[in-house]
């Protein structure tokens, strides 16, 4: 009980320690990571499309084609992410439409039909 008159709960004599008691436990150091070896994987739909589409005007192994094709690899990765895939995906148009300026555009049925024609006029005249 305290006595009246102070806000004391101990005399002098009784009262506890103030004094900390730090108890160190030992710890056990964590076990070192193992390291995960990267997956493997062909190339995906970007890379590929990305990959037909330079080879169509020729420009596969160009440095810009070279360079759009390694954006095109990381655009794959099922782990980028969506901010990181935004971005990549307007480099990766920028450099396609870099690598491929100045290229003639690849053959289609009209040039074909075309190159016939000029081929029978010039059986005919000769």
């Amino acid at each position: 009980m305290r006595p009246p008159g102070t806000n004391r709960l101990y005399c002098f004599d009784c009262k506890p320690s103030r004094a900390v008691v730090v108890r160190v436990e030992p710890v056990e150091p964590e076990p070192e990571p193992v390291p995960v070896p990267p997956v493997e994987r062909g190339p995906g739909p970007i890379e590929q499309a990305t990959r037909a589409e330079l080879e169509s005007f020729g420009r596969d192994r160009s440095v810009k084609g070279q360079i759009a094709l390694r954006l095109a690899r990381v655009l794959d990765d099922p782990e980028l992410a969506e901010a990181r895939l935004s971005a990549m995906a307007g480099q990766l148009e920028k450099m396609m439409d870099a690598a491929t300026a100045g290229a003639l555009p690849p053959a289609d049925r009209g040039d074909e039909l075309a190159e016939a024609r000029r081929l029978k006029r010039a059986a005919a005249g000769a």
